[in-house]
């Protein structure tokens, strides 16, 4: 005899076992298009001196007098420069197996991508 309590299994590994809200099920239903920015290093040697002093400088001051941390957004600085240009997930993505597509935002200050499951 089976638990009456127990939930029953996802109906797939990536679906959830009880979706919260129609949000969280759109999150899972394939037929939805994905998107997400992402800061990025621009390419400019000028362009990305003054992007970085902002982000390792005055973003964690605002931090600080905003919201009271600014460890926070200091490690964005730090993460930026490390990590360059978020264009190169485009082909993670991709090896993946979504559709997707890369934009530069901004001067190359962010990076947007976009991507779907092929037939969906």
């Amino acid at each position: 005899m089976t638990d009456p309590a127990a939930a029953p299994p996802p109906a797939s590994p990536s679906a959830p076992s009880n979706p919260g809200s129609d949000g969280e099920a759109r999150l899972y239903d394939p037929a939805y298009v994905r998107a997400l920015v992402e800061v990025s290093s621009p390419p400019g040697r000028a362009l990305r001196a003054t992007y970085l002093l902002y982000l390792k400088q005055v973003i964690p001051v605002l931090g600080r007098i905003l919201l009271g941390n600014p460890e926070n957004y200091r490690m964005l600085g730090r993460y930026t420069e490390r990590f360059g240009d978020a264009g190169r997930l485009v082909p993670v993505f991709a090896a993946a197996g979504l559709d997707v597509a890369g934009l530069s935002l901004f001067f190359g200050c962010a990076t947007g991508i976009v991507g779907r499951k092929p037939g969906s």
